[in-house]
């Protein structure tokens, strides 16, 4: 809190006593919030440290953070511009597949099988995961400035791409109501458009607002 003892002079003159302490206290609470949310992703973050560079670690600590509190049914969009603001499309991508449980699941997956293969290194998978967090090639996330054409676009962009990474199928995620729309209709066009197209739908029951569509082509997936 020494930070706070040289800013206190300064915020006298604009903010009266009781809203100074009101704003050291918000500043230790979220400190001490970190910590302990970040004490519960300890075990994942250790898989990972050492594995990506120091640069990814840090995002990763940060991404960790906003999926608990995601996870606790929390407001994250302004953790998740911060996250923007201080490390760009990278920190955008990666706060995408950690609250989609990526981390956890596929990119720690893939380690665990490619770690077996007798040339494995792991500057392989350094350089397979910062393109993987680059392009998400395997994803794409819907936002509500997305228009239905863009999804379809998006998805169009990545449905030849995703088997070269280790994918076994196109995820395609959405947060909200008219997202969830969105990505239903986009999917019910694409289909029209090809019979050799296939998804399966799962929408998650909280009100009917979370949406994770898993998408393939059935010649490219023999």
């Amino acid at each position: 809190m020494k930070n706070w003892e040289k800013l206190r002079p300064l915020l006298r003159e604009s903010f009266e006593q009781n809203e100074i302490d009101f704003l050291e206290k918000k500043a230790k609470d979220r400190v001490d919030d970190i910590k302990l949310k970040l004490e519960t992703t300890k075990d994942i973050l250790n898989f990972y440290r050492g594995k990506i560079s120091e640069y990814h670690f840090e995002i990763l600590e940060s991404c960790m953070y906003i999926k608990k509190v995601f996870d606790n049914g929390g407001d994250i969009d302004d953790l998740k511009e911060q996250v923007v603001r201080k490390f760009g499309e990278i920190g955008k991508n990666m706060t995408n597949l950690a609250t989609s449980g990526y981390f956890e699941g596929f990119i720690q997956e893939y380690h665990k099988e490619i770690s077996k293969q007798s040339d494995f290194s792991n500057n392989k998978f350094r350089d397979w995961f910062e393109e993987i967090v680059k392009i998400t090639p395997f994803t794409v996330f819907v936002h509500h400035q997305m228009d239905e054409n863009q999804v379809i676009f998006e998805i169009k962009a990545k449905l030849y791409k995703f088997l070269k990474y280790g994918a076994k199928f196109l995820a395609i995620h959405g947060l909200g109501r008219s997202n969830v729309i969105k990505i239903l209709t986009a999917m019910q066009k694409l289909k029209e458009d090809s019979n050799d197209f296939d998804y399966v739908t799962e929408i998650m029951p909280k009100e009917l607002n979370i949406i994770v569509v898993k998408a393939v082509l059935r010649n490219l997936s023999k």
